[in-house]
């Protein structure tokens, strides 16, 4: 454990004995800094963040308390060290910063984003190059092996409810994007590209969204039993053997034997027929209170809550006979969704 120096301590010393000190305090953190990343990377090649947590930005975060760009840079960082192991030497003698390889990191995803996959040698002559350089130093590398390299977007709160987005586009999209400003001008004549964005995203996620579907198809069935119910309350002329006689009851109750037979035959296929698929409708009956994954760590009974990736589980596996009913499912993560099977959570 650091010993930690008192600011009265600190404050003794003689300008040659601080600088001294801090000298001393300064390879400490150096050393505290190797000793972490050393942990933090046995961590994530064992996914040991799993189950508490669906990452290990995370685990980051929530469990040592680190900032959403603190974390991001270490994640970013350890991924940089296990595709390219000589990162590691080079961040542990100090000739590589952390900033810039998690920027090495960042651009080497954008690339491959980009269909311009690096090799390993490739990477290596990256790090090289990036040694021993500034953050701004190691961007000058990143446009030299591409020009059209887009600076990674980024976000910053301005008020309580409002943030800054910085991101890049090309000349291209801009011209949509005002061309589209220009088809909704009757919505809104001052419409600013955040109004813009805010419309695209409602847009999106309307035509998208599995739960606004879901929701879509029960209003549907909804209106379509009203009509159902309205219509079976009409006396209608229901014919016989002996012709058409006026019949008081309502149409949903005159239903033949056969044809009642018939639809419990239908229903018994289906059953022996039993499949993965999941209707709208039953997507919509599984219980969703907005908080995201469902899965809970039967150790700490801390719940994931992630909501990304989300998708619909098994609580009894379909391959032990489970069915595909709102009852029988759940909502999880991806990371959750496989490890439940791999890990036997």
């Amino acid at each position: 454990m650091i010993e930690l120096i008192s600011t009265d301590i600190l404050k003794s010393l003689s300008n040659d004995e601080l600088l001294i000190s801090t000298a001393q305090a300064v390879r400490a953190e150096k050393s505290a800094i190797t000793n972490v990343t050393r942990h933090f990377q046995e961590v994530f090649e064992r996914q040991l963040y799993l189950p508490t947590y669906s990452s290990m930005f995370e685990m980051l975060k929530e469990q040592y308390g680190y900032c959403d760009g603190s974390a991001q840079i270490r994640i970013a960082t350890l991924r940089l060290i296990k595709e390219v192991p000589l990162a590691k030497e080079k961040l542990e003698d100090g000739q590589l910063s952390m900033s810039v390889a998690a920027n090495i990191q960042s651009f080497l995803y954008s690339e491959r984003k980009q269909q311009k996959p690096y090799s390993l040698e490739e990477k290596i002559e990256l790090v090289n190059a990036c040694t021993g350089k500034s953050k701004f130093e190691a961007q000058k590398e990143f446009a030299k092996r591409n020009p059209e390299f887009e600076k990674r977007d980024s976000v910053r709160p301005i008020s309580e409810s409002k943030v800054r987005i910085e991101t890049t586009i090309s000349i291209e999209a801009l011209q949509k994007l005002n061309e589209l400003r220009d088809v909704l001008s009757h919505v809104k004549p001052s419409m600013t590209f955040g109004d813009l964005i805010a419309r695209l995203a409602e847009d999106g996620l309307e035509k998208y969204s599995p739960l606004r579907k879901a929701e879509r198809a029960k209003r549907r069935l909804e209106r379509r039993a009203l009509e159902e119910k309205v219509l079976g309350e009409v006396r209608t002329r229901v014919p016989t053997s002996s012709g058409e006689v006026e019949s008081d009851e309502p149409i949903a109750s005159v239903v033949s034997v056969e044809s009642d037979t018939s639809v419990e035959s239908k229903a018994e296929i289906r059953d022996a027929a039993r499949s993965r698929y999941v209707s709208a409708h039953e997507k919509h009956q599984v219980p969703n209170d907005g908080l995201g994954c469902t899965y809970v760590d039967k150790i700490s009974g801390r719940r994931c809550c992630s909501k990304r990736f989300l998708q619909l589980d098994h609580v009894t596996p379909f391959s032990e006979g489970g069915t595909s009913s709102a009852a029988n499912l759940r909502w999880l993560c991806g990371q959750h969704n496989r490890a439940r099977y791999r890990l036997r959570l």
